[in-house]
């Protein structure tokens, strides 16, 4: 299903949206949005879904989300069992990349913020000291002015910023689809890759758009990204291929091939390599999602 666009800023006009979440069960569906969001899990269990990452959580799930990452929180069967004893609830914050001022930015003591930013469109979860720290703040914003408020998410963005207990949950290639590289060159490569990826790419080819023999290229293209062209590429398919078991009801095959791949061996290994199960175990995690997809498609 593909993603809706939910917003929250701009109806609020506040620069940080604090909100004490308590509903039966988490409703909203698979979207994004232009402002980034934290969200503290205080009650309920159930499967969270940040761009192609899919995992479970539980009470005590913290998590940073960059702009516009679609995601979603759902709650398991066990927690619509008894909806009347079971509460869902969580505390969100929502926030804008500018919220501060762009002059503010600029200044040299904020500069942390714009690192942060783009680590955020991976989404990070947030855990050990750093996650007592932030939760605790968290809970006192409840209490606080607007003003405060904004003071106190200064100060949680800081300690995300410090911490080395923050884990990343989507893929780097997914996230690459929000980043603009500042080397104007490897902007060239880069797009041309993200327009090309479904067919063969070679070596030669990507390597003459920067001018560069293909063994210099390499050394070039792995200081940009940290992987090797070849690895970066497998990352970008199967990422896409993530993107299109949830968002389409197109066949496994179908999809391999629409993701770069020629041979439904090759994309079974390296999908398994990198999501630790087959595309259609990772289809059927996610069926709920494909099956609503299919039914609103059918309606247009």
């Amino acid at each position: 299903m593909k993603p809706e666009l939910i917003r929250h800023q701009k109806a609020n006009k506040k620069a940080v949206l604090y909100q004490n979440i308590e509903v039966p069960y988490f409703e909203f569906p698979w979207h994004y949005h232009p402002e980034l969001e934290l969200i503290l899990v205080i009650q309920g269990h159930g499967t969270r879904f940040i761009g192609d990452s899919i995992q479970t959580f539980e009470p005590g799930d913290l998590v940073l989300l960059g702009k516009n990452v679609p995601h979603q929180w759902k709650n398991s069967s066990s927690h619509y069992a008894i909806p009347s004893k079971s509460m869902a609830k969580a505390i969100v914050v929502h926030f804008e990349e500018n919220f501060h001022g762009s002059d503010f930015s600029a200044l040299s003591e904020m500069k942390f913020l714009d690192s942060i930013y783009s680590k955020a469109l991976r989404g990070i979860k947030i855990q050990g000291h750093a996650h007592k720290e932030i939760s605790n703040t968290l809970l006192r914003m409840n209490e606080q002015t607007d003003f405060k408020r904004v003071l106190c998410l200064f100060s949680i963005l800081n300690i995300i910023d410090k911490s080395e207990h923050c884990e990343y949950l989507a893929s780097e290639a997914f996230a690459r689809q929000f980043f603009e590289f500042k080397d104007q060159r490897f902007n060239t490569v880069y797009h041309y890759i993200m327009q090309n990826f479904h067919r063969t790419i070679r070596l030669a080819e990507v390597a003459s758009l920067a001018n560069l023999s293909p063994t210099t290229f390499c050394r070039f293209f792995k200081k940009h990204t940290g992987k090797s062209f070849s690895s970066f590429l497998k990352d970008l398919r199967i990422s896409y291929a993530s993107r299109l078991l949830i968002e389409e009801n197109h066949a496994i095959e179908q999809i391999a091939y629409m993701s770069g791949y020629h041979n439904i061996s090759n994309f079974i290994k390296h999908f398994k390599q990198l999501k630790k199960m087959t595309p259609s175990k990772y289809r059927k995690a996610n069926e709920y999602l494909v099956s609503y997809s299919y039914n609103l498609n059918k309606s247009d």
